[in-house]
């Protein structure tokens, strides 16, 4: 080990000024994420082999990470062994992922489709938006229903299409 830091510009500054062959990054971390931080790696000249060591198991985010070209995907749950596993893998150039998304990666492999992009409230029409707003507001389908003139029914629908 050649440096550790608390946060990710400290780690990046530690990277640019070490050169190491490998560098362990946390997703979350202050200042700047481990994704901020993979980016700038990928604009310099000196390719650093990277791997994220988290407590994130969110396939999304597994895919952010392969997408940005990092090597190794460890949950910080994995024991030592693991860890050192991942290391040797990485540094060899090999990818390495945790057996905890094994399940994940296998799915993908016999032809599941991909991970769709979860819907979000751009997906909303302006009406869902409106209904939704009011559901914050505490407001039952009843009193929705009255105060944008419309049936109890359309409301109730609404709230399915917004599920």
């Amino acid at each position: 080990m050649v440096g550790e830091a608390g946060d990710g510009k400290s780690a990046l500054d530690l990277i640019h000024k070490l050169v190491p062959d490998v560098a362990i990054l946390d997703i979350s971390m202050p200042v700047m994420d481990g994704f901020a931080v993979a980016r700038e790696i990928e604009k310099g000249s000196h390719k650093v082999k990277l791997i994220f060591l988290t407590g994130h198991q969110d396939e999304s985010l597994f895919d952010e990470a392969m997408g940005l070209g990092v090597l190794g995907y460890v949950l910080k749950e994995s024991s030592m062994a693991e860890i050192a596993a991942c290391v040797e893998a990485v540094s060899a150039g090999k990818h390495y992922t945790s057996p905890a998304l094994t399940s994940y990666l296998v799915g993908r492999r016999r032809g599941s489709a991909p991970p769709q992009d979860k819907p979000a409230l751009k997906d909303l029409t302006a009406t869902e938006r409106r209904i939704l707003k009011l559901i914050a507001d505490y407001k039952t389908s009843r009193e929705i229903a009255e105060e944008l003139f419309i049936s109890y029914h359309t409301v109730e629908t609404h709230r399915r299409n917004i599920c």
